[in-house]
């Protein structure tokens, strides 16, 4: 009887194992699209469509001419199609008087290695003979998807903004989830519109950033960070962030654009602050972004360079005291007056210098800060002269602070100060007797002036 029982036993598993069909290889042929009677539309435009398996499939690459964008990556193996604002829309298509009866075998699917996404996630895609053919129901990511029976019509309707669906989506569910949770939900909505100057690639449509919190019952807070981009795909930052910076991930925005985002969270010991740097991936094809770095905010800044600020536009005047400060990583300035505008200025952990371009004798030489730099012009040792000496003497150094005054957290800054001239400008430069290491709380002040308007 055992033997009887084991004899079954092996014959239905060899049975079971020739019912397992071998691994299809590249190019086999692993079923069939049908011809159908079915008119597939988007956005109102006829679309060639076939019968698979009782659904309705069309082909990837025309959806280009439909309103899409559709991306491939030929070292990645990927088709990816997205919603994309104000796309294309002049596909044709009158399907044929003679077209065989629905049913009818119409190509051969093929095994392939290329993975299809609709707006980043994997769908079906259907190899046609180096066509890939999409359900049209795995587009209803980019639109709505209707049936009328009466005309047998399935259409899709893209949507008109999609990134503005998904931002109240996102917000949708940050208040779904507070509520029940026994919480209260906050967020922020930031959107970066590119530069007027930017016309290429994914830095064509805005960006959106939703940052949340939730705050529980127990005082515990629940922060998240969701990137829509302007193909309407969303990516969570925090899925970017090792596990131990995702647990007391608690974004403070520094500044967001079309190219990046920085922001400020917790460091592990909860004592001070850590600066991370997002980069924006591409918004037509993999929706990405990667940590830049990571950068505690507890070590003074040893290289660093600041700019004087644009002068506002609707101010004349000019200037003789700015200010600078440390945000973070960077090393930024503000205006106690307002700048003359005539050159270049700069500061940095060696020194000070100052570039003005085309002939003095201007409106700015008039000023307070014109005539100032015009006297620390003719004071600076220069190459030029036939006994150059960079190093300043004490009587030089007495006059010059007469019209450059430099202070660092309110003390006076000694240097050397020379000139040069090059095509059309001339240079000042002050050289520090010591580099300035700037660190958090630090302020340096630099004034140019006449000795009677100190």
């Amino acid at each position: 009887m055992k033997r009887l029982l084991s004899v079954a036993l092996g014959t239905a598993l060899a049975l079971a194992l020739a019912a397992v069909p071998a691994q299809a290889a590249m190019g086999d042929v692993i079923g069939t699209v049908c011809w159908s009677d079915i008119t597939a539309k988007i956005d109102g435009r006829t679309i060639p469509s076939y019968n698979w398996e009782g659904t309705t499939v069309v082909p990837a690459e025309l959806l280009r001419y439909y309103g899409m964008q559709i991306a491939y990556n030929q070292n990645q193996r990927e088709l990816r199609i997205s919603w994309k604002p104000d796309g294309e829309r002049s596909g044709t298509y009158t399907p044929p008087e003679d077209r065989p009866a629905a049913g009818t075998p119409a190509y051969d699917i093929l095994e392939t290695d290329i993975v299809t996404y609709v707006q980043g996630k994997p769908v079906q895609g259907l190899n046609i003979d180096g066509t890939t053919m999409v359900r049209l129901s795995d587009l209803a990511a980019c639109g709505a998807v209707t049936w009328d029976p009466a005309n047998s019509v399935a259409e899709l309707t893209l949507f008109e903004d999609l990134p503005s669906l998904e931002r109240n989506r996102v917000i949708a569910e940050l208040e779904a989830q507070a509520e029940a949770l026994g919480g209260s939900c906050a967020y922020e909505v930031l959107t970066a519109v590119p530069d007027e100057h930017v016309t290429m690639g994914y830095l064509d449509a805005k960006k959106i950033l939703v940052v949340g919190r939730i705050t529980l019952p127990d005082g515990t807070v629940r922060s998240s960070m969701t990137c829509v981009y302007g193909s309407g795909q969303t990516l969570n930052v925090a899925d970017l962030l090792p596990e131990e910076i995702a647990a007391r991930f608690d974004p403070r925005i520094r500044e967001m654009n079309t190219y990046d985002i920085s922001f400020f969270t917790p460091s592990a010991d909860g004592e001070d602050e850590v600066l991370y740097e997002i980069r924006w991936g591409n918004d037509w094809e993999a929706v990405w972004a990667c940590v830049e770095r990571e950068q505690p905010m507890d070590q003074p800044l040893e290289q660093w360079t600041a700019e004087w600020p644009d002068i506002p536009e609707e101010k004349t005047g000019f200037a003789q005291e700015v200010v600078f400060y440390r945000d973070y990583d960077r090393v930024v300035a503000e205006f106690v007056e307002l700048p003359f505008d005539g050159g270049r200025f700069e500061l940095d952990q060696s020194g000070w210098s100052c570039v003005r371009f085309g002939n003095h004798g201007g409106q700015e030489d008039q000023s307070g800060w014109g005539r100032a730099w015009n006297a620390l012009w003719l004071l600076a040792p220069a190459p030029w002269e036939e006994k150059f000496d960079p190093e300043n003497s004490p009587e030089l150094r007495q006059q010059v602070s007469q019209y450059l005054k430099i202070t660092y957290n309110g003390q006076p800054v000694t240097g050397n100060l020379t000139a040069s001239r090059g095509n059309g400008h001339s240079d000042l430069y002050f050289t520090f007797d010591q580099p300035i290491a700037f660190a958090q709380g630090d302020e340096i002040r630099v004034w140019a002036g006449l000795p009677e308007e100190t």
